[in-house]
Parts: C-alpha cells; sequence; structure tokens
C-alpha cells in the first residue's frame, strides 16, 4: 500500500534525525552530545526530536538499536540461514566471521561499533535494553554450540567463560587496534585478512575447549578423584 504523502516529510525528518544523531553520538558519547547539535546538522528544531523520540535519551536508545538491527543483518551470527542444522564446529566458525565482520567493517555507514565502543566506555540504560534484546540472544547461541562441543550444559559457569573467551579475541581485534597496528605492523588485521583470522580463533577456541573438557570444566570430577587418591594412600 503506497505512503500517504502527507506523512512522507515527516518519515524523512527522522530519518535526517537519526543520521544527525548517530553522528553526534559517535563522536561525542551520550553524555557530550548535544541536541542543539543534531537538530542543526538535520536541519530542523528542538520541537521535531521531542515529536518522533521523545527526549534525548529516547534519540539515543532508538539510535543505538537501529544500528544493532543493521549491523546484525548484515553480519548474522546464529540467524544465519541453515545455522541450526549445521555441525557445532561449523556452527561456531560462522558466529566468529559473522562477529568479526562486524568489527573489522570498514564502511563508514556501519557505525555500530563505534556506537557501542562509547557506551561500553561510559554505560547509560539503554546498554540494558540492547543487552537484552540483542547480545543475550546471541550468547545463549554461542554458550549452546560450546556446551555441544564440550559435553556439557549450556548454562554452566565454565560454558560461560569459554564464551566470553571466544568473544574477547574477537573484540580485541577493534579496541586494541591501534596499538597492535604499532606493536604488530606487520601483520594483516582487517577485513581483508578475515579468512586467516576467522581460522586462527576457530583453531585457537576448538583447542581451549578441548583442554577445558579435561581440565576446567570437569573439575569437580578431578578433585574428587584427588580426594580419593589422597585416602587410598
Amino acid at each position: 500500500m503506497p505512503t500517504p504523502v502527507a506523512t512522507l516529510p515527516a518519515a524523512a525528518t527522522r530519518s535526517r534525525l537519526l543520521d544527525a544523531a548517530t553522528v553526534e553520538f559517535a563522536e561525542r558519547g551520550f553524555g557530550g552530545a548535544r541536541i542543539r547539535e543534531i537538530v542543526a546538522r538535520a536541519g530542523t528544531n528542538l520541537a521535531a526530536v521531542n515529536y518522533h523520540f521523545g527526549s534525548k535519551e529516547s534519540l539515543y536508545a532508538t539510535v543505538l538499536e537501529h544500528h544493532a538491527q543493521r549491523t546484525i543483518a548484515a553480519h548474522p551470527t546464529h540467524l544465519a540461514a541453515g545455522f541450526a542444522a549445521l555441525p557445532p564446529e561449523r556452527r561456531l566458525e560462522l558466529f566468529i566471521r559473522g562477529l568479526l565482520m562486524r568489527i573489522l567493517d570498514d564502511d563508514p555507514n556501519a557505525m555500530f561499533t563505534r556506537l557501542i565502543a562509547r557506551e561500553m566506555l561510559d554505560p547509560t540504560p539503554a546498554l540494558d535494553r540492547l543487552a537484552n534484546a540483542f547480545v543475550r540472544p546471541q550468547a545463549l547461541a554461542l554458550c549452546e554450540i560450546i556446551g555441544e562441543l564440550a559435553g556439557e550444559r549450556p548454562s554452566t559457569a565454565a560454558v560461560k567463560r569459554c564464551a566470553v573467551s571466544i568473544v574477547s579475541q574477537c573484540m580485541n581485534l577493534h579496541f586494541q587496534r591501534h596499538v597492535l597496528r604499532r606493536v604488530f605492523p606487520e601483520l594483516p588485521l582487517t577485513l581483508n585478512a578475515l579468512d586467516g583470522l576467522v581460522r586462527h580463533i576457530l583453531v585457537f577456541s576448538l583447542d581451549g575447549l578441548r583442554a577445558a573438557a579435561v581440565g576446567e570444566i570437569r573439575p569437580r570430577s578431578r578433585a574428587v578423584g584427588a580426594t580419593r587418591a589422597r585416602r587410598r594412600a
């Protein structure tokens, strides 16, 4: 059904505000961003922000959710077509690939990594919404994969620690990128080196999971065995 002509200006204004707010929040974070700067970039007025979003806080949360949806659609992890039917090692590989593609995406319109980096440095209530709506489902999917590979329940603390370790390998390539370029200038750590990075993190993680399966993930059985050995001695 065609969009009524009368609504087009309002939709265009809302879109301009989102674009302008994205730049302002990415550059200054929530605390440093100024609504007057946003409306000036958008070529509109303060009333438009109140009309479309209600407040600065609501505008900011909308910007984060808009770019989260955009980056997940462009670089899916557990939502990739046919994902659930794949063996766990392949699912882990696709998960790592999707996460790295988000982190290494050099498209100037891909603003989510910059926005979330700002948000994590100085969290706002918007992070709670983002974590519950977008991060938690991905974390649960990753724990399911790890649990299947390790033969453990996805809800165990050890499986969650393994999930944190895998994600941290990927996230470090963004948060440490300026240092890494100076320390290892010859090491390719960009989107052009994606296949090699995915392979490295996958193999490193699988080996770590195998070690955890006989070590950290089953500490109780080892402790019981050690206790019994001492008693026999």
